[in-house]
């Protein structure tokens, strides 16, 4: 912030862009980016729940866990489900993820819009590859 002063010796304040979006998200004015990218991700969860098919979660939490815990041998059951292995799990994964496009979120609301909104909102434009990484997390989005 900065207090000048024109050539008539009115005084004026100026605040940068970053300054004044800080002292909206303090005051709860603004969202932070943060808690906006919260919840479009919970947004996004909650709208791909059922759609996502069971197996194809079952072999996504399998091929996330064979990822950071080490390796799950082909055919091993988890919690019924007979895993694929890493490969299959991933092009299973790849199949379904081929039919999600971008979305549309109202961070305010959560409602979901498959096409660019008309209506006036706080509509966040969510493309595939983040509503991947929603749903099957960063590093196994990076195998997709």
């Amino acid at each position: 912030m900065k207090l000048t002063k024109t050539a008539s010796g009115k005084q004026t304040l100026k605040i940068s862009n970053k300054e004044w979006k800080n002292i909206g998200e303090k005051n709860g004015w603004l969202k932070s980016s943060q808690a906006i990218q919260r919840a479009v991700d919970e947004a996004v969860r909650e709208h791909f729940k059922n759609l996502v098919p069971e197996d194809v979660k079952a072999q996504a939490e399998m091929a996330n866990y064979d990822l950071w815990h080490g390796p799950v041998s082909a055919g091993e059951e988890i919690d019924g489900e007979t895993y694929l292995g890493f490969t299959r799990a991933v092009d299973k994964i790849r199949d379904f993820a081929d039919e999600i496009g971008d979305i549309y979120v109202d961070h305010m609301t959560g409602e979901i819009s498959l096409s660019e909104p008309d209506a006036f909102g706080d509509w966040v434009h969510v493309n595939r590859s983040d509503i991947l990484r929603s749903l099957f997390g960063r590093e196994l989005v990076s195998y997709i």
